[in-house]
């Protein structure tokens, strides 16, 4: 299109067309007339340099927390083979658009599908064994490709504290279908959003939660090439 960077992810206008579209797609032709629930999953800012440097590890996150689910739901069913329906999407910024926060947003069925092929509803699992067999599941992931010692790994399990958390209080029923889409389209927002910035001719503004990551502010103007 004439006029348009095309740049993925980063571009507040062309992104969000990307977004509009394949949250159509996913609400229309993908996801089931059933109940869902968005899960988010966070890591402590200790752990999070390893995905900076290799960033093959977001796709091992992404296998943890979808196990994650998958383990919870199953748990005190007969079928071995029953799964949850789930879409993962990964992020790698916060807030302040430009700081490294690597986490996951799903959007979760809730209940699982049996080799049948029949829905079963379930209630969702507590939120701190969610978060506690995620951060094992993380934990081990990282030992077993050699980003942690055996001993840091004892002493991340040993935090009270851990850092970790899973999220998973959101739920969209299944006939709003407008509730479906826009929760697809925050799965892939840009980490710049559109309605938050402000061109003079000469200045960009860009508002948001705490922008500036020195003082704390709500804003910043900087002019366009340093945007």
């Amino acid at each position: 299109m004439a006029l348009s960077c095309k740049t993925r992810v980063f571009c507040p206008s062309c992104h969000a067309r990307r977004a509009v579209l394949w949250a159509e797609w996913l609400a229309g032709q993908v996801f089931a007339p059933l109940d869902h629930h968005q899960w988010v999953f966070t890591l402590p800012k200790r752990l999070r340099l390893f995905f900076l440097h290799d960033r093959r590890l977001l796709g091992a996150l992404s296998r943890c927390a979808w196990r994650t689910v998958r383990d919870l739901y199953r748990a005190g069913l007969q079928d071995r083979h029953a799964v949850p329906g789930m879409v993962v999407s990964i992020q790698t910024y916060g807030d302040q658009a430009a700081n490294w926060q690597p986490h996951l947003h799903a959007l979760v069925t809730a209940g699982v599908v049996g080799r049948a092929g029949e829905f079963t509803p379930l209630p969702l699992p507590p939120a701190g064994v969610a978060e506690e067999l995620f951060r094992r599941r993380v934990i081990r992931m990282l030992r077993q490709r050699g980003r942690l010692e055996d001993e840091a790994a004892a002493g991340l399990l040993a935090w009270r504290h851990s850092g970790f958390s899973v999220h998973s209080a959101i739920r969209v029923a299944p006939w709003d279908v407008e509730g479906v889409e826009r929760l697809c389209r925050y799965l892939v927002h840009p980490p710049i959003a559109l309605g938050r910035l402000r061109y003079d001719g000469t200045r960009v503004t860009y508002r948001g939660r705490r922008v500036h990551p020195a003082t704390g502010a709500e804003s910043v103007t900087l002019d366009p090439l340093e945007m």
